[in-house]
């Protein structure tokens, strides 16, 4: 995959223009309400980041990234699940903030601070992208003191790579990686259970590989949350 910018357009938009062709956009796609939602998930997100002096909100492409990774073009553009939505998620499953959470593919860490908000004692992300991995660990910096006292670590690892821990029960996605790679995860992470047999939960959002997660994986789909633009799915191997 190269790693050379696309090229900027000969003649983009103007900003209030572009502003108004996504929003008509998302009431096409999305309706009123989830518009509406979209429009809080973001100025939460903006503010966010204003008070917390962290920066979490800004996309980032595989392209404007120097990964030492031959699975880099398995990887999905930095893209922040929306806060506000992710709470939301949490909430309407009634998740237990049980045992360790683990956000694979945690870009710059914000789910990170609000798994350990919600509750969780040890979190982690699992993050190929050094540049990525570093601004997570400056943000994770910028609030240690409103972690609620949770170990919470980001690991500059490929995700391929990644040996699941007996103590990890939550697991969370945002459309992270391609197939080959999804398939090296999830069997790895079945072989985790196997070897440490425990109830696992797994939200997933952008679900586009559910299939292979339900190949790979020994769990079943317990739920789907929308909120604003993002689709949630539950899939645990335990009662629901």
């Amino acid at each position: 995959m190269s790693n050379t910018p696309p090229p900027p357009e000969a003649h983009p938009p103007p900003l209030r223009q572009s502003l108004i062709r996504r929003g008509f956009s998302s009431l096409r796609e999305l309706g009123l309400r989830r518009s509406f939602e979209t429009v809080l998930s973001h100025c939460e997100d903006l503010l966010f980041d204003f008070s917390n002096l962290t920066e979490t909100y800004a996309r980032v492409h595989q392209s404007e990234l120097r990964v030492d990774s031959p699975n880099q073009a398995e990887a999905a553009p930095y893209f922040p699940t929306r806060g506000r939505a992710f709470r939301k998620a949490l909430e309407h499953f009634a998740i237990p903030a049980e045992g360790g959470f683990v956000d694979l593919g945690s870009g710059k860490g914000k789910l990170l601070i609000l798994a350990a908000q919600y509750g969780f004692r040890r979190v982690l992300g699992v993050e190929f992208a050094a540049e990525l991995n570093q601004i997570a660990i400056r943000n994770l910096d910028a609030v240690r003191t409103r972690l609620n006292g949770a170990m919470v670590q980001s690991l500059c690892i490929d995700a391929a790579e990644y040996q699941f821990q007996p103590d990890e029960q939550m697991f969370f996605m945002f459309a992270p990686f391609h197939e080959n790679v999804m398939r090296r995860v999830m069997s790895n992470l079945q072989r985790s259970i196997d070897e440490h047999p425990r109830e696992i939960r797994l939200l997933y959002t952008l679900p586009r590989l559910i299939h292979i997660v339900t190949q790979d994986l020994h769990v079943q789909e317990q739920g789907r949350y929308q909120y604003g633009g993002h689709e949630f799915v539950l899939l645990g191997n335990g009662p629901r």
